[in-house]
């Protein structure tokens, strides 16, 4: 898994901040090159023969629009990057990604009914390192009245080795509010993964993780219901369904959550929710599996934010299923704990670090197949500093260790650890 502390401003943080261009366009291209000495390229253990550390050269250039329609607010960010190896020069390679929403908040309280709010999110990537674990970005609703809850309980698996990745997902999310105090809230959440081929073949050690294109599906509604100013309290219906390529099956998960979200002072906020997921599972005849199974899952989490001025901290769990495409198919319980920290020391030099624990196993704890348990470590820390209106320094470290039984029931384990610089620029 790859973690890095961010850069010191994101295109989108500077075209808001900008003032309105020409026709409400804002346009913000940018730049990164960056220098990595990296001590496991392949995310892998040791391998007789294998020489695991890198020193790679990233170029990353891309382009922001922002724009600000009297209905329609579309935010567009497309970017290329580029990583050259000097160790494993067969490992360079050129990928891609973009993100496009539209916030639809104006239109939908015209069309449907005042107070009420829509987003439709658009994502796509390419890159030859497969996704490690990732909780889902939320926008959570501090207060029943206009603002989406875009919440999943689709939290990610790990990986091992270097392969050809794409993937896609796409959110659509929605808000209108019943009453004064009511607000029903619906989103849905769609996400494909596509492999191609490792960066490790058979030679290399005798042993290989397969990797399972999957296709997922994300549902959630209900109401929520503005107890206090402060308090607000949710309930929601979950469902969720996932299909694995070349026949293998798949599984569907219905259940229900609630939720109770509280704001103690303009600094300060904590949100939790619980519930439970009956899950049916079909993979006949798929990984020695010959009949159909079900059980229950428990999904649920909690969120503690500060932000006061220069400084951050957050705290969150989560716990909730999602696809394994490594091994083996069906679904996994994952757990994920984020601590993420932040603090601007001056106008031009500020600090951020954060901790992450994983953890994603089978429902039924009786299955004794690869790809049915992983486990990780992994933390990091940066130092962001404004060299001047348009060039941004940054210097991040990460350390992490990772389990999992990817061959084998055995569990095998490895760590990685970076060091990067980088020097970015944006023309605004």
């Amino acid at each position: 898994m790859q973690v890095g502390g961010g850069a010191a401003l994101s295109p989108y943080s500077i075209a808001t901040a900008l003032p309105p261009g020409f026709m409400g366009l804002r346009i913000v291209p940018f730049i990164s090159l960056a220098e990595r000495y990296d001590s496991n390229v392949f995310f892998s253990p040791v391998l007789p023969g294998l020489r695991r550390e890198d020193y790679v050269t990233t170029f990353n250039p891309g382009i922001f629009f922002l724009h600000n329609h009297p209905l329609i607010n579309t935010s567009l960010q497309l970017a290329t990057r580029g990583e050259y190896f000097v160790i494993h020069p067969g490992l360079s390679y050129a990928g891609f990604n973009g993100t496009v929403t539209f916030m639809m908040n104006e239109l939908a309280r015209r069309v449907v009914a005042p107070g009420s709010s829509f987003v439709v999110s658009q994502n796509i990537n390419y890159s030859p390192s497969l996704p490690g674990f990732t909780a889902g970005e939320q926008n959570t609703a501090t207060t029943a009245t206009t603002e989406i809850d875009t919440t999943t309980a689709l939290v990610r698996s790990t990986a091992l080795f270097r392969v050809n990745t794409l993937s896609a997902t796409t959110t659509v999310g929605g808000a209108v509010p019943l009453s004064s105090s009511v607000l029903f809230q619906a989103n849905y959440g769609y996400s494909l993964f596509r492999f191609g081929d490792s960066s490790l073949n058979e030679e290399v050690g005798g042993n290989r993780a397969r990797t399972i294109n999957s296709t997922a599906h994300s549902a959630q509604a209900g109401p929520a219901w503005r107890v206090t100013s402060s308090d607000t309290l949710s309930l929601r219906g979950v469902f969720e369904n996932a299909d694995y390529g070349g026949g293998q099956g798949g599984y569907q998960a219905i259940g229900a959550s609630v939720g109770w979200h509280k704001v103690f002072s303009p600094f300060f906020t904590a949100r939790v929710h619980g519930g439970a997921t009956r899950v049916d599972q079909d993979f006949s005849g798929a990984l020695g599996n010959t009949q159909s199974s079900e059980g229950v899952a428990y999904t649920g989490g909690a969120a503690v934010t500060y932000a006061d001025g220069p400084q951050m901290l957050t705290l969150s769990y989560a716990v909730g299923l999602a696809p394994s495409f490594i091994a083996a198919v069906g679904p996994l319980q994952s757990h994920v704990v984020h601590v993420t920290a932040g603090r601007r020391l001056t106008e031009l030099l500020s600090i951020t670090g954060g901790f992450t624990y994983n953890r994603s196993e089978a429902i039924e704890s009786t299955v004794q197949l690869p790809g049915t348990f992983f486990e990780s470590y992994s933390g990091y820390g940066g130092v962001n500093y404004r060299i001047s209106r348009q060039y941004f320094a940054t210097v991040n470290y990460i350390i992490g260790t990772y389990r999992g039984n990817y061959f084998t029931p055995e569990v095998i384990a490895f760590g990685r650890n970076a060091v990067t610089f980088a020097i970015s620029a944006y023309w605004f």
